[in-house]
């Protein structure tokens, strides 16, 4: 079965959200129901954003995903704890990275 991982930028990637965001290609990814979208988060603020883009894209929170940001064990580590509560709470799906964890910052992996 084909999956589709969607992994829309968050405010703290620095671009402006006409250029993150298309809002008609996220509908359609929802509506093939064979999609995870995923969050690279590094505060419960990040959290509390991603809930508000879940909501206003009709995103049910099963298909959330909550990574932490970071390039090394320990960074990850760190952000998952503070994480992980509100993701939970959110009634999102909380996850690793696990190539971050593996080859560091190694980029092309």
């Amino acid at each position: 079965m084909t999956r589709f991982n969607c992994s829309p930028k968050l405010a703290h990637a620095g671009d402006p959200e006409a250029k993150r965001i298309n809002g008609k290609a996220l509908a359609v990814l929802r509506w093939t129901g064979r999609v995870a979208f995923k969050f690279v988060c590094a505060t419960p603020e990040d959290v509390d954003e991603v809930a508000a883009f879940a909501r206003d894209h009709n995103i049910p929170e099963r298909l959330v995903w909550v990574m932490p940001e970071g390039t090394s064990h320990d960074q990850l580590q760190a952000r998952l704890a503070v994480l992980a509560e509100p993701a939970i709470a959110a009634g999102f799906n909380l996850s690793t990275r696990l190539h971050v964890h593996v080859w560091g910052d190694e980029k092309g992996r």
